[in-house]
């Protein structure tokens, strides 16, 4: 659980380390399946454009791939600069 929260601090510490979406996965049995934010009570993932949940906007395709690229070059470019 430690490590689930771990990487949900790291994904929202700056705006670009939004860019990954890390998973921890959970072995029950013979199976395996990813912690979810949820199961933690953690804050879902926004979106990167307009911070609405980012699977409503996802599945609604609310916005266009070229309104989503143009925001990740921004925050690849932020990156970038910060480094």
């Amino acid at each position: 659980m430690a490590v689930k929260e771990g990487t949900v601090a790291f994904e929202e510490t700056t705006p670009y380390n939004r860019l990954f979406d890390l998973d921890v996965l959970i072995k029950e049995g013979e199976t395996a399946h990813s912690l979810s934010r949820g199961e933690l009570n953690l804050p879902v993932r926004t979106c990167l454009i307009c911070g609405r949940p980012a699977k409503e906007c996802g599945r609604s395709r609310r916005h266009t791939v070229a309104g989503l690229q143009d925001r990740v070059a921004v925050l690849i470019k932020q990156a970038i600069q910060a480094n």
